[in-house]
């Protein structure tokens, strides 16, 4: 009876925390998928069937869109995870300085997206920002870029702040997983005269798989998400060149287009559950594969 009572207790407690999902999450949800089929507009919501999901995919910058958004989301995911891995077992070591360095690496995610857009987009200016004035400085003109003005490299710089600003993020996943490795495992292989290669060959990184693998699901969903830094470093352009995703659901929204804008989030939620489950899959094999 006792156990009953707890149980009821317990449920009781989850009540108010679930309405409020129910209200705030599913509910917008299953509405949200409703009006994706529609015209909507606020004044009606005509049903149109497939024809919001037709326009996107044949918008003739939904091509560039969908080759950015994956562009940025593979190379911020390659960098973002071998460096942060890099970064936290060099904040690992016992260094005067660790606590320090490890301020020092998370100090840029406590930073909002649009704050770190705004303070790059004075220091990429093409003629009197930071970076190009310091080029400039020590003789290294050639060298400076029209990093958010030119079509060939802006996705490669929007891809660069986003790393700087999530390095320290991840860095402090590593760095939980790596406090977490047994020191006996370490000894063990000093006894056996075992290199600092050998030992996070053998040692470090399989230990670290299922970490490895939680960061990379992490950076590809926010690779693939980005939004916030393209509004406001270049705000898609020039012209196509760096319009992603979500600038042009964005785009919808602003001229009140919200059934077209609301398919192209539900397209997107959809390739998001696609992409992480297939690669959850693949990661799952190669946990298998050491065991874990």
């Amino acid at each position: 009876m006792d156990q009953l009572r707890k149980k009821i207790y317990s449920f009781k407690l989850t009540i108010p925390w679930l309405i409020i999902f129910i209200l705030f999450f599913i509910g917008p949800t299953v509405v949200g998928f409703y009006f994706a089929f529609t015209n909507w507009n606020l004044s009606e919501a005509e049903f149109v069937g497939l024809a919001n999901f037709k326009e996107i995919l044949s918008n003739q910058s939904m091509s560039g869109a969908f080759s950015n958004t994956f562009l940025f989301m593979i190379i911020t995911v390659v960098f973002k995870i071998s460096i942060a891995m890099f970064l936290a077992i060099l904040v690992n070591q016992k260094l005067k300085t660790q606590n320090f360095l490890r301020g020092a690496f998370f100090f840029p995610v406590l930073m909002t997206f649009v704050a770190t857009g705004v303070i790059f987009k004075a220091i990429l200016h093409p003629e009197v920002g930071l970076l190009n004035s310091m080029l400039a400085a020590v003789g290294l003109e050639g060298l400076a870029k029209g990093w958010l003005v030119e079509t060939d490299i802006v996705m490669l710089s929007i891809a660069g702040i986003d790393i700087w600003k999530g390095i320290g993020f991840h860095m402090v996943i590593f760095l939980a997983g790596l406090q977490s490795i047994s020191s006996e495992y370490y000894e063990a292989a000093n006894i056996d005269g075992a290199s600092s290669w050998q030992k996070f060959k053998n040692i470090t990184f399989p230990l670290l798989t299922p970490i490895f693998h939680a960061n990379i699901l992490l950076a590809v969903i926010q690779g693939m998400k980005v939004f916030d830094l393209v509004l406001v470093t270049t705000g898609g352009g020039p012209g196509y060149a760096s319009v992603v995703i979500n600038t042009f659901i964005f785009n919808a929204f602003s001229m009140g287009r919200y059934g077209l804008a609301v398919a192209g989030e539900l397209l997107l939620f959809l390739i998001i559950i696609i992409f992480t489950i297939v690669l959850r899959f693949f990661l799952e094999r190669r946990e298998k594969r050491y065991g874990l």
